[in-house]
């Protein structure tokens, strides 16, 4: 599922920080996404790959559209997320870094985490 400023997937950003190696966004999961009547009827669950989506949505921004997932390590689905939840996304690692913590919480509680190894973008031609 690809990123784009007009995807019918994206999170609603309430605010944003970027102070240093970290990079916080409130987010809202908008109750009108794609996915919820099949995920789960009667139970609607943000699906994790969409999670997954959202993190490198933000690494992309960080390094550059270019740049592709090479593995994920010490992923944890701890809470389920659903529609109208406000959450925090976390992202740790700076624009020169080939790997980056994330972590998505609400409050004190941690919903979703790991890390993302990326390919960086190329830059330039050979």
């Amino acid at each position: 599922m690809a990123w784009s400023p007009n995807s019918r997937f994206r999170p609603t950003v309430q605010r944003e920080d970027l102070s240093g190696d970290c990079w916080e966004q409130e987010l809202l999961v908008p109750p009108d996404l794609p996915c919820w009547p099949g995920h789960f009827p009667g139970r609607e669950l943000l699906p994790g790959v969409l999670q997954l989506d959202w993190v490198m949505a933000l690494v992309r921004r960080r390094v550059g559209d270019g740049a592709r997932l090479l593995r994920i390590e010490g992923l944890k689905f701890k809470s389920p997320i659903v529609p109208r939840q406000r959450v925090v996304l976390t992202l740790r690692g700076g624009s020169a870094a080939t790997s980056f913590g994330f972590q998505i919480a609400d409050g004190s509680r941690v919903l979703a985490q790991g890390k993302v190894v990326v390919a960086r973008p190329e830059r330039g031609g050979t």
